[in-house]
């Protein structure tokens, strides 16, 4: 026990998880303090029976509030806040315990709050442990920061690797009820504020995950006009903006946001793979350029919701697709070869290398990245779509067609599929039909616009023959 710790918390109707939490911090902990906001079930009885500084704070729709009033219940000299659905490790506790020991200064350490989920861990850097002091408070009703108040109060900010583990699940009754709390909150926090950026930016968020459209766009707008372009959440921003323009079939807006915001932050690994993404049709060598820089530690700097990973095998997979489509197939190979060394994240690079080489011919290769695709991912509609287009291949058209009704009617791929196996039928008009399709929920696709002019290259030299 270290009794210059205090753990600090807020929680209400936490029994599910609150022991856990607690176990996790003990041993590093002078002093846990939970702040109860209006718990029914067994919450403040474990909190009690655990030894918990436990206090009662009614809740007045502030999260800052909340976590202000369990600083005010603090002793000791340095805090560390944590949630009810939070844990640290043994390893994390150890080294926690070890900077409380060894520093004195006015510093705050942040930490990396981990969320596991069923594709990739979500990662944000958050400011976690600071020596306590009168001066430093959270702000904001909602998505509460410290940030401000620490600088503004001369704290040092250290960054550190240690990872908070957070229960990443929550059923989508628990999580829509979340966004309408939080959207009432930040209401109420533009009701002071209007032209809050970072509420705006909040807002948009959430009004984007409730389906609320209409007050999208000009959310994003007023944020973007007032937002401080020294704020790293500006890539946030953009990211949202990019988003939206999408859905508005807007891409010309969607390109200038990311090359205005790679202005002020031009290594941002997240920016420049939606660049890249957004002109890989319309500028396909610059895209290729815009992916071949990013680099892995520019990955594992970006710590606001990616996992780095994550983030370096799309930029690598992205790559490797541009490359593909300049038909530059050899470099193409190498970059998917140099993402299956990561073992947690190998299905884009064994979807890539299967594809290439149905594109190459090797179709012996193909079958081989496909089996493995089957074997170690459960995505079995990717692996299905690949069955397809080797059967397309091997000129097995009753199979390509059976496999192709099992797939998506409205994406991208398993459309082209079909207009494909339309051609292999001699069915030229309904290979035509659906090629207009694709272009009109993707006016840049590269392949239809491709197979539409085949098409009417066969019309013309047909036409030809015929006179």
């Amino acid at each position: 026990m270290n009794a210059h710790l205090s753990v600090i918390m807020i929680v209400r109707d936490a029994a599910a998880t609150l022991d856990r939490c607690i176990s996790s911090v003990r041993e590093i902990a002078g002093q846990i303090v939970v702040i109860d906001t209006g718990s029914t079930d067994a919450t403040m009885a474990i909190a009690k029976r655990v030894g918990c500084d436990l206090h009662e704070f009614a809740w007045c729709d502030s999260f800052a509030a909340a976590r202000n009033e369990s600083l005010r219940h603090a002793k000791g000299k340095w805090c560390l806040w944590i949630d009810a659905d939070e844990s640290i490790s043994n390893s994390t506790a150890a080294e926690i315990k070890q900077l409380v020991a060894e520093n004195d200064a006015l510093a705050a350490y942040s930490m990396r709050q981990v969320s596991r989920t069923v594709n990739n861990d979500i990662v944000h850097d958050q400011l976690r442990l600071f020596t306590r002091s009168e001066h430093v408070k959270w702000t904001r009703r909602v998505h509460e920061e410290l940030g401000p108040s620490l600088a503004a109060s001369g704290y040092e900010l250290r960054k550190t690797n240690l990872e908070i583990l957070h229960d990443g699940y929550e059923s989508e009754s628990t999580v829509r009820e979340k966004w309408q709390r939080n959207l009432k909150l930040l209401n109420l926090e533009l009701n002071d504020s209007p032209r809050d950026p970072i509420a705006l930016l909040h807002k948009a968020h959430i009004c984007r995950k409730l389906e609320r459209r209409d007050e999208i766009g000009s959310c994003l707008e007023l944020a973007w006009a007032n937002f401080p372009r020294d704020d790293e959440r500006l890539v946030l921003l953009a990211m949202e903006s990019v988003n939206w323009f999408q859905r508005c079939n807007d891409r010309n807006s969607a390109v200038a946001v990311c090359r205005e915001t790679l202005e002020h932050y031009p290594s941002n690994a997240v920016i420049r793979i939606a660049l890249a993404d957004l002109i890989r049709n319309s500028a396909l060598h610059e895209s290729i350029d815009v992916l071949s820089t990013i680099t892995r530690s520019d990955c594992d700097a970006w710590c606001m919701g990616a996992n780095p990973d994550a983030l370096w095998v799309q930029s690598r997979n992205n790559l490797a697709i541009c490359l593909r489509m300049a038909n530059r197939f050899n470099e193409a190979e190498k970059t998917w070869h140099e993402t299956l060394s990561i073992q947690s994240n190998r299905e884009s690079a064994l979807q890539g290398l299967a594809e290439l080489m149905i594109i190459q011919g090797q179709l012996d290769k193909a079958e081989v990245f496909t089996a493995q695709l089957v074997r170690e991912t459960n995505n079995g509609s990717e692996a299905r779509l690949l069955s397809a287009r080797l059967a397309l291949r091997h000129n097995s058209v009753d199979d390509a067609s059976r496999i192709l009704c099992t797939l998506s009617q409205t994406e991208v791929r398993p459309r082209l599929l079909r207009a494909e196996l339309a051609i292999r039928m001699g069915n030229h008009a309904r290979s035509r039909e659906i090629f207009d399709s694709i272009l009109v929920d993707d006016p840049g696709n590269r392949e239809a616009a491709s197979g539409l002019a085949w098409l009417n290259n066969q019309c013309a030299s047909e036409n030809g023959h015929n006179e």
